[in-house]
């Protein structure tokens, strides 16, 4: 029997060719695909009418949030178009959140695919920016979380080292680890004064809201390691690596420049604000490596110092530590039953031996598959046809199973 998905965006309409891959994969797999019309505000009621209507056979929904609008009326390749949509996206918020009620409402229970976060929170991805729901959802499962605080709660008990975070960043930045008061109160205290210099451009006193702050876990080995595990709503795990920095722990690497092109106080050497913090990301966006776990014919090869590696974390033969696997299957469930479907999830691993959620996201980066699937080639649109296959199949094998 062919399997019917809806989804509430075309791709075809996407820069980002990964959605419109995923979509050629499942109709070249015989999926009948329905794309749902990009109304104007005006024909929004007619239009969720029928959803209810299409969505009756559907035996997957797919809905993609923050860009549902950018379909409603054209391209937008001309500025005076763009600042029109802005205007329009912005102000009335009814429409999209009436698309979004009536999806979870209608479609949760068949889940809603999300393959991409969005700066505006609009469906799914709210629970993985609710730090709150997220903690619960870990709690849940029995999968340890990283404890985190406003900076209100941690200077009411304040505690060193700490790994203040900038929310809504990726990629390693926005990452402050701070381990005294004086870096502390450079950054937020508004009437610290530093020397005979009391400029405070750049400071972030009034940005409190814009941070939260995490226990620091210290990992095992000379690196600072976590592993990004990529998981599918039915807990299909498509992939793991082991993700080093790319200096070691014991060269004490600082972030530290000297460019006046870089606008950025608290890494400006000649800054009185300067925190001469140490570098402690591990992601490969931030010049560090992957090491590919339960490797294929397709995985790139590793080092002999890269064996030493996993052999300090306590993993032999590249194979994804059975209690990693078993926290990010229940974790990939968990969020999918909440509709989040597509899910990097990182994990740090303590000197205690346990496995400790940094973070799920649901805009998690392709590069994996490189590493796992293109002999470690960093070619981005080879690995998003990889990953678009992946996910395709693995779409297809969980609708044949509920179809069983």
């Amino acid at each position: 029997m062919a399997h019917r998905v809806v989804s509430t965006f075309d791709p075809e309409r996407l820069k980002d060719n990964r959605y419109t891959l995923v979509f050629d994969n499942l109709r070249k797999a015989g999926v009948e695909l329905d794309i749902l019309p990009h109304p104007d505000p005006e024909s929004l009621d007619e239009i969720l009418s029928t959803y209810k209507e299409r969505l009756k056979g559907a035996d997957m929904v797919v809905h993609l949030p923050g860009f549902f609008f950018a379909w409603a009326g054209g391209d937008y390749e001309e500025e005076k178009d763009l600042n029109e949509f802005m205007a329009f996206y912005w102000a009335p918020k009814t429409h999209p959140e009436k698309v979004r009620r009536f999806t979870f409402k209608k479609a949760l229970d068949k889940y809603v695919t999300n393959m991409r976060g969005s700066g505006v929170i609009l469906d799914a991805d709210v629970f993985l920016q609710d730090e709150g729901e997220v903690e619960t959802i870990l709690d849940g499962i029995g999968s340890p979380g990283i404890k985190r605080m406003t900076v209100d709660e941690w200077e009411a008990n304040k505690f060193f080292p700490a790994v203040f975070r900038m929310k809504d960043t990726s990629q390693g930045k926005g990452i402050y680890f701070l381990e005294t008061d004086d870096q502390f109160r450079k950054m937020f205290d508004p009437e610290y004064i530093v020397g005979d210099n009391n400029s405070t451009s750049g400071r972030f006193s009034n940005s409190r809201d814009y941070f939260d702050v995490r226990e620091f876990v210290e990992c095992p080995s000379d690196h600072y390691t976590h592993c990004r595990v990529f998981t599918l709503g039915d807990g299909t795990i498509l992939g793991a690596v082991l993700s080093y920095s790319a200096s070691r722990k014991s060269e004490d690497e600082r972030i530290a420049f000297d460019d006046v092109h870089i606008r950025d106080v608290y890494g400006d050497i000649k800054s009185p604000l300067f925190l001469n913090r140490r570098k402690i990301v591990s992601n490969k966006g931030s010049g560090g490596n992957q090491i590919p776990l339960n490797p294929n014919d397709a995985s790139r090869e590793i080092t002999n110092y890269e064996r030493g590696l996993l052999e300090q974390h306590g993993i032999t033969d590249q194979q994804i530590p059975a209690k990693l696997a078993e926290q990010a299957t229940l974790a990939a469930k968990a969020f999918g039953e909440k509709g989040v479907y597509v899910l990097g999830q990182d994990w740090i691993q303590g000197k205690d031996g346990r496995f400790y959620c940094l973070e799920v996201n649901a805009g998690a980066e392709f590069g994996i598959f490189g590493t796992l699937y293109n002999h470690g080639h960093e070619d981005e649109e080879a690995a998003r046809t990889i990953a678009a296959e992946k996910i395709a199949n693995g779409i297809l094998s969980h609708l044949d199973r509920k179809a069983a």
